[in-house]
């Protein structure tokens, strides 16, 4: 589900988080678990307000992964990637954005509408395709 440049899938626990059962000690440490899982039912929903939303999920889901693991353990330098990958997508889309209002010669009264229409691109897309190409390729959050 999440493939890097040369085709390894990143950790798979990202996707859906293991049960109480199977991992105890997670719960007991992790006081807000989420998984891309959760994530995408909540952009399906239309639960998050702001791409700000989306991204304290996402970066909470990393946080986690890096607090339960050890530093150096794949599944910590996946949930770096994964961050980094994140904040270059929306820093991306949010420059699109502002220049295709630059080159518009509407109203200032509009800016409110571009913003919603960054954050849509965020939040409704599930594939993000960032540049350059050694990053990530994000195929279903």
């Amino acid at each position: 589900l999440f493939v890097n440049r040369s085709n390894r899938q990143l950790s798979e626990v990202f996707v859906q988080l293991p049960s109480r059962k199977e991992l105890p000690e997670y719960y007991e440490l992790i006081r807000k678990p989420v998984d891309f899982k959760k994530i995408k039912e909540r952009v399906r929903s239309h639960k998050f307000r702001s791409v700000s939303d989306l991204e304290k999920d996402v970066m909470l889901l990393c946080h986690n992964a890096q607090t339960f693991n050890l530093e150096g353990s794949q599944i910590y330098e996946d949930s770096i990637v994964l961050q980094s990958v994140f904040k270059s997508a929306r820093q991306r889309i949010v420059k699109e954005e502002e220049s295709e209002e630059d080159s518009d010669d509407d109203d200032d009264d509009d800016d409110d509408e571009e913003e919603s229409e960054a954050e849509c691109k965020i939040k409704d897309s599930l594939f993000l395709s960032l540049s350059p190409p050694s990053l990530l390729t994000i195929n279903h959050i």
